[in-house]
């Protein structure tokens, strides 16, 4: 699915919003070969010209001795110096061919809003899926999914042992600052988020949870296992935690219901973990997969930044909306409304007016899509030129 947000906003007491949503293709980079090693060799998408992207297999060591994980790997075009670390991982498919279906370009989307948030964005396709090494289609935890909270707490404490063994491996990197780590999952990977944080690694700040946690079931898909076995094992890896965490559940999950997500949030306060939990509106026909969603992203996109901001982490700092509001000449009453564009997903473009009214259309499509989009409805709008103000997070090149 392929989406655009079309956002005005005019100098008046009122913000007015539109949104469009258009259905094509997606647009998915190329992996380069199962041999890439961890060496500089960058990808330059012309949709996002600030970042540059790796993606490599990288050889980690595990428990039981090495294995190769792959990874999607990006970071700002211009970075200097050492970025904090975003550890990103993915859900579980229900069948073999659906997981070798995830790779690293599966979460590249989600690794460009961590870089142009300032990180160096490590997307990491876990064993058993894509071109990760244990047997295909088998995650590494399968043993352990069992209807009991033991078996499950072991379910996600073993896939932790890939993003730790990542971040090792990460921290050597010149350009990584493992003092100042996050991690990001969805659905089992939200669980193996939490699992990695209840180790309490060096350099882990934060943990983001995006419609985390598993569903055992029948063979008619029916659930076969009661909630409240996830929940105690939700208390067990609270229990050692020290970092605080994010929860982001739609209210459309067929996965949690809200009424589960309590359960399993009040599980994780009693047990002494630190977790803010936020509901989003309703995603689609299911929410559950808010983490990729253009329309769950726009949600989860603006959780996160409050997060960071209320937790000093890295985000899209107070620099960019300056710059935006110098650039508009608008008065500071709009920053608000700068800071919607900045927490948007990408590729996106701000548009304005001849009379200062301004305007925003993100689109999944491309960066010309995104542009054309504004454009026109700003045109349409004020029957007069408009200009093009910011390019996702920078003015356009040669302004």
């Amino acid at each position: 699915m392929v989406h655009s947000l079309l956002i005005h906003c005019r100098p008046s007491p009122l913000t007015r919003l539109n949104l469009a949503v258009a259905a094509t293709g997606a647009l998915l980079l190329a992996f380069t070969g199962p041999n890439r090693a961890m060496a500089q060799m960058d990808v330059i998408d012309p949709n996002h010209f600030g970042l540059r992207q790796e993606m490599p297999l990288l050889k980690v060591q595990g428990p039981s001795g090495p294995y190769r994980l792959e990874l999607m790997v990006v970071r700002s075009a211009g970075a200097q110096g050492k970025l904090p670390i975003a550890l990103i991982t993915h859900g579980k498919p229900r069948n073999a061919a659906e997981m070798a279906k995830v790779r690293g370009e599966t979460m590249v989307r989600e690794a460009r809003d961590m870089a142009y948030r300032g990180y160096l964005a490590v997307a990491v396709v876990r064993r058993g899926y894509g071109q990760s090494d244990g047997t295909p289609g088998v995650a590494s935890n399968a043993p352990y999914l069992q209807c009991n909270s033991a078996s499950l707490q072991k379910y996600f404490e073993v896939e932790a042992d890939d993003l730790e063994a990542v971040l090792k491996s990460i921290a050597i990197r010149p350009d990584a600052d493992a003092t100042r780590v996050i991690a990001i999952g969805g659905s089992v990977g939200g669980g193996v988020a939490l699992a990695l944080a209840a180790r309490n690694p060096q350099g882990l700040l934060g943990v983001v949870s995006i419609s985390g946690g598993v569903r055992l079931t029948n063979a008619e898909g029916q659930v076969a296992c009661p909630y409240n076995h996830l929940a105690e094992a939700y208390g067990k890896l609270a229990v050692s935690t020290k970092v605080p965490s994010l929860w982001i559940y739609s209210q459309n999950d067929r996965t949690f219901d809200p009424s589960v997500v309590k359960m399993l949030h009040i599980a994780y306060l009693a047990a002494g973990g630190k977790a803010s939990l936020r509901m989003i509106p309703p995603i689609g026909e299911d929410g559950h997969n808010a983490m990729h969603l253009a329309d769950g992203r726009k949600h989860w996109l603006t959780q996160f930044d409050i997060f960071a901001v209320d937790n000093r982490l890295p985000t899209w700092s107070v620099e960019h909306t300056n710059l935006a509001m110098q650039l508009t000449k608008l008065p500071t009453k709009y920053r608000p409304f700068m800071a919607e564009y900045f927490s948007a997903y990408t590729p996106k473009v701000l548009v304005q007016a001849p009379n200062g009214n301004v305007s925003f259309n993100a689109d999944t499509r491309s960066l010309f899509n995104a542009r054309q989009s504004a454009l026109e409805a700003c045109q349409k709008a004020a029957g007069a030129q408009c200009r093009v103000v910011l390019e996702n997070f920078a003015p356009p090149l040669g302004q």
